[in-house]
């Protein structure tokens, strides 16, 4: 099974995915939300048992280490 990551940065973005979470999983894939900072929106998937993931939901000051200084150098 293929596995696809969606990153949603507000909670309209993430309803809008999980619009699309039937049709593809028709089409074999996992669909897994990489939640970085909304606790609203970790406890909105859990109530409507999407797959989260959730490791960096809870880092100090907003920064994910690897993809922070990506971001940074790519400006």
């Amino acid at each position: 099974m293929r596995h696809i990551y969606f990153i949603p940065r507000y909670i309209a973005a993430l309803k809008y995915y999980e619009k699309l979470v039937p049709a593809l999983a028709e089409r074999g894939f996992a669909v897994t939300f990489l939640l970085f900072e909304d606790i609203g929106m970790h406890a909105y998937c859990v109530a409507r048992g999407l797959d989260v993931e959730q490791r960096f939901l809870n880092i100090s000051g907003g920064r994910v280490p690897g993809l922070s200084v990506y971001l940074r150098e790519k400006r």
